[in-house]
Formats: structure tokens, C-alpha cells, sequence
């Protein structure tokens, strides 16, 4: 296991047990990586372990300050996840943490070091391998055997669970509209499943934008430039 020495956080305020950081525990390597950073495995903030493990997204910086853009993006999401929050609960209405879709939304953002580097990123629910499953995985599951238990899955799934799961994703697009946040990298390797039960959740939240009239702009808008010429072309 290996430490970030946390020097500046910032909770969501969807978990009271985020609201003071100073180190986070995480596995030696990561999970996965990709062109945002690396995932980790948390079990342990503050040195206690916690109910509910932790994706840990630690950010690299491709050379043109992306980092630091990739937690100011999170950052901004969270003071909109706050305000919605308020308002939710002074008119009543169903909190965020209990919408399905957004059960992977940022729980907190950090910025200190892991080792001599320094390190900034942020953190999210863990979701159960067990009942969850990576959406991508139903077509470019490299087993060939599981890849075709996944999709005979996928494909026999009752018209009602199927539904739910479409309910789940308007429904987070919904409040998503409502925090000003565009989510820019909609495919299936954002897209979490859980076939038994019928439900769906989005991840990765770095590539959208709050647009608030401050100029952001989502780091996914080239893809979505390429998927409007691709659609035009097809026409």
C-alpha cells in the first residue's frame, strides 16, 4: 500500500465521513488508466477503514496543465452537487445520492502528494464487482466465453428491467441538467450495469463542463465534433 499526504480537500457533502482528509490510503498499483489518469483501490482514509471502498482517480497532467483542468472541472461539479442538494432537500424532493444513475459521483477532491509528486484528484463509491458490470464488457469482452454469457444476458433481459435502466439514465441526465453539468463522454466504457436488479450507473466525470457562463469548455467536445460529422456523413 502507498499514501497521499493530503494537504487540500473538498467534500461533496453526499458523505459526512469525507469531510476532513489528511491521507488516503491506496493499493500499490492501479486498476486501470487511462488518458485522465490512474485508478486506485481505497479501503482506508485517515488511517480507518472504511464502509464503503473508494475509487480513487489520481490525475496526470499530459503537458498542457490537464490536472489541474481535470480537478477545477470536479471541483466546479461539486459546488453544484451542493447547491442542488440544498434546494432538493428544502423542497423535498429525492436527494442526489439516492439517484441510481449518479451513484459514482465525486464524493471528494483532493490535492497533495503520493511519494515526491505531487498528486490531485478525486474520489467516488466503489461499485460491486459482484453486481455490477462494465457496459463495454457485454461487446469487447476479450474471454469469448464470457462475452457471449454477458451478452445472451444483456439480450434476454425482461422489457421492465430494461426500461428501469433507461428510467435510471434519464434520471441522471435530469439532475445532471439541473447542476449545469455536461457530461461529455457518454459510451459504453462510462456505463455501469446491473442486470439482476435493472439498474444503471455513469462514472468519470473529468470530461464534461459546468457551463456557467465562466467559458468552460467539456474536454470531450472534439469527440462530440467527431460523432456530429460521423452522423452528418451518414445521413
Amino acid at each position: 500500500m502507498k499514501t497521499v499526504q493530503v494537504s487540500n480537500c473538498k467534500n461533496s457533502n453526499l458523505n459526512s465521513l469525507f469531510s476532513s482528509i489528511s491521507s488516503i490510503e491506496v493499493e500499490d498499483k492501479p486498476f486501470d488508466s487511462g488518458a485522465y489518469g490512474e485508478v486506485y483501490i481505497s479501503k482506508k482514509i485517515n488511517g480507518k477503514t472504511l464502509p464503503v471502498p473508494q475509487v480513487v482517480k489520481i490525475f496526470i497532467d499530459d503537458g498542457s496543465g490537464s490536472a489541474k483542468r481535470g480537478l477545477a472541472t470536479i471541483e466546479q461539479l461539486q459546488e453544484q452537487i451542493i447547491n442542488l442538494n440544498n434546494e432538493l432537500k428544502k423542497k423535498q424532493e429525492k436527494p442526489i445520492e439516492k439517484v441510481t444513475a449518479l451513484s459514482a459521483l465525486p464524493q471528494f477532491s483532493f490535492k497533495g502528494t503520493l511519494g515526491t509528486k505531487t498528486a490531485m484528484g478525486y474520489s467516488a463509491n466503489l461499485l460491486d464487482n459482484g453486481k455490477w458490470l462494465l457496459f463495454d464488457r457485454i461487446f469487447d469482452e476479450p474471454d469469448q466465453n464470457r462475452k457471449k454469457q454477458y451478452r445472451n444476458d444483456f439480450y434476454n433481459l425482461p422489457l421492465e428491467k430494461r426500461l428501469d435502466m433507461a428510467h435510471n439514465l434519464a434520471e441522471g441526465f435530469a439532475y445532471l441538467e439541473r447542476m449545469k453539468f455536461v457530461y461529455a463522454d457518454l459510451n459504453p466504457k462510462n456505463l455501469f450495469v446491473n442486470q439482476k436488479d435493472g439498474e444503471l450507473c455513469l462514472i468519470d466525470y473529468e470530461g464534461g463542463a459546468v457551463m456557467d457562463n465562466r467559458g468552460n469548455i467539456p474536454a470531450g467536445k472534439q469527440a462530440w465534433r467527431r460523432l456530429q460529422l460521423q452522423t452528418r456523413e451518414t445521413a
